[in-house]
């Protein structure tokens, strides 16, 4: 995927701290478990999934999957204990045996592809049997507004109107529709909620165990 320096500096820049990293670390905890030994960050962007998640469950390694080199570039900027690995390769084909993460997570990536069906199978693939995967996406009918984000700070005001305008031009969802997505994927018991302030929509799945 062919993203230019500067965004995905800026896109670092304003997806590293506040409320948009509390809403990737709830991510990270949803999708692993105690013991979980692998665990995988489908479109890690900038890495803030993965290293959530690699602080949530210290005794995992963790896979960062993204398909831009120069997002890779910016995760690999960022200060690691050393058991996060950054792979470059698509999300719809995933480069990995079936079978071999505890757990997955993929944040703002499904609204981006062209089809968030054949990502949601891949990820199902390589699921061990009863693991976990959940997903945050820019939400339709939006209950936060441009207060709510300013009141958190500026970056997460920018961050926030960037992901509305860029999800404009791809996809939405609400809470039934990513719901009704994950379970004609094949996942149980999935469930949605409200997320980042309003402003997007977390689901998540099992792998039939």
């Amino acid at each position: 995927m062919r993203i230019s320096w500067i965004a995905a500096r800026c896109y670092s820049l304003l997806t590293g701290r506040g409320r948009w990293v509390e809403s990737c670390r709830a991510l990270a905890g949803q999708t692993g478990a105690p013991g979980a030994r692998r665990l995988l960050d489908v479109g890690a962007g900038p890495g803030t999934v993965a290293l959530e998640m690699e602080a949530v469950f210290p005794d995992a390694t963790v896979v960062g999957l993204d398909a831009s080199r120069r997002m890779l570039v910016e995760a690999r900027r960022k200060r690691t204990r050393g058991r996060v690995v950054w792979v470059c390769g698509d999300a719809a084909h995933l480069p990995f045996r079936a079978g071999v993460f505890d757990g997955a997570a993929g944040h703002s990536v499904l609204y981006l592809t062209a089809g968030p069906e054949g990502v949601l199978r891949e990820v199902m693939r390589v699921l061990r049997r009863g693991g976990k995967a959940g997903f945050v996406e820019p939400r339709a009918g939006v209950q936060g507004t441009v207060w709510r984000a300013g009141r958190e700070g500026l970056r997460f005001l920018v961050s926030m109107l960037g992901w509305r305008w860029v999800s404009r031009f791809h996809r939405r969802y609400d809470e039934e529709e990513m719901v009704d997505l994950l379970r004609a994927c094949g996942y149980r018991d999935v469930g949605g909620e409200v997320a980042v302030e309003g402003f997007g929509v977390c689901v998540t799945g099992r792998k039939d165990g």
